[in-house]
């Protein structure tokens, strides 16, 4: 082994023990992550009354691009933890790094994007609702999902494209942080989270304003609630602010994690980037408890799978058992006062 190979080596180790304790607490985390968002995706693409809704077609991709983002994440720390105990150091191809982080990242990209298109959504059914139920046609929907694959492809195979075949002690997307379809991509995040956060905002105040106006009409504020959905809009701009707290922090240390010239600094400061995994449980949790449509939905796909029954069936049994109990004891307990009363 040269010198080149065993610093590269030496890099790699120092990496891993430094990240070990983030990866295995992440993993459980992103775990949980993907069976919840796993059993929404499944319910609410099974779910006929609710895939027909525009706004529920966001909502799935929305919760499947968290669910591409958890799996991605943990086949990256499962790969990088065997190869450390394998090899004995997790160096890797920087394009072979890009591919592997290719499932994270589309889910990454999707998630902020579907936000950004949930957010114009909501701002065309409640401004503009005539339109949006006569005219907004479900091709214009497809249209934007469209585009929106074909910006995560380009961003994707730029990036492999732009890179190098070298050798990386350790794959993130951070050690591609010197490539311009990164840096575009990370520009046009932020561009897209904070334009979503702002709209989310203006449509929180129009709202709240346009109920207050007709505070003194109950029957017509119920209409504007009822049309405006606001329970939906206030759902789905908590999940934004989630997203886009865990997202900032996450990018504040991963700026200042590329500007690190050492890759072992460079590293132990994108660590605390971390946070951004726990938005996706946060929000899946946060989406099944608040919104109806979702809780019943995932209720349908459990009576479907027969799981109601089977729970049913457990706890009828328990009752069951505590009456044939409660019988034998009564029996026998008359037998012994008969017996008393003979003798």
């Amino acid at each position: 082994m040269d010198n080149t190979s065993e610093n590269l080596h030496n890099i790699s180790i120092a990496i891993f023990d430094d990240l070990s304790a983030i990866l295995y607490t992440v993993f459980p985390i992103d775990t949980v992550t993907a069976c919840t968002t796993f059993v929404e995706f499944v319910a609410l693409v099974n779910d006929n009354r609710v895939r027909m809704r525009k706004s529920f077609v966001l909502i799935i991709a929305l919760i499947f691009g968290y669910f591409l983002s958890a799996c991605g994440s943990i086949l990256s720390s499962s790969i990088s933890c065997a190869m450390r105990f394998i090899q004995g150091d997790c160096i890797m191809d920087l394009r072979s790094c890009l591919c592997l982080q290719v499932v994270y990242s589309v889910g990454y990209i999707l998630v902020i994007a579907i936000s950004f298109l949930l957010a114009v959504d909501r701002t065309l059914a409640i401004v503009s609702p005539v339109w949006y139920n006569r005219d907004y046609k479900n091709s214009f929907l497809y249209g934007q999902l469209t585009l929106v694959l074909f910006y995560i492809l380009l961003i994707n195979v730029g990036m492999y494209l732009s890179s190098e075949h070298q050798g990386i002690p350790f794959c993130t997307l951070i050690s591609s942080r010197e490539n311009q379809f990164l840096m575009f991509e990370s520009l046009v995040n932020n561009a897209l989270l904070a334009l979503t956060v702002a709209i989310y905002i203006a449509l929180i105040v129009w709202v709240k304003w346009k109920l207050h106006k007709d505070r003194e009409n109950a029957v017509l504020q119920m209409a504007h609630r009822r049309r405006m959905k606001s329970k939906l809009l206030l759902t789905l701009a908590i999940c934004v602010f989630i997203h886009a707290t865990t997202f900032y922090v996450g990018t504040i240390f991963g700026s200042i994690a590329i500007a690190a010239e050492n890759i072992v600094d460079a590293m132990s400061l994108a660590k605390y980037g971390i946070l951004v995994v726990i938005s996706g449980l946060l929000n899946a949790v946060f989406l099944l408890c608040r919104t109806r449509e979702i809780r019943l939905a995932v209720q349908r796909l459990v009576k479907k799978c027969g799981l109601a029954q089977l729970f049913t069936k457990a706890s009828s049994l328990l009752p069951s058992l505590n009456r044939t109990h409660t019988v034998g004891v009564c029996t026998s307990t008359t037998e012994q006062l008969k017996t008393i009363e003979c003798a």
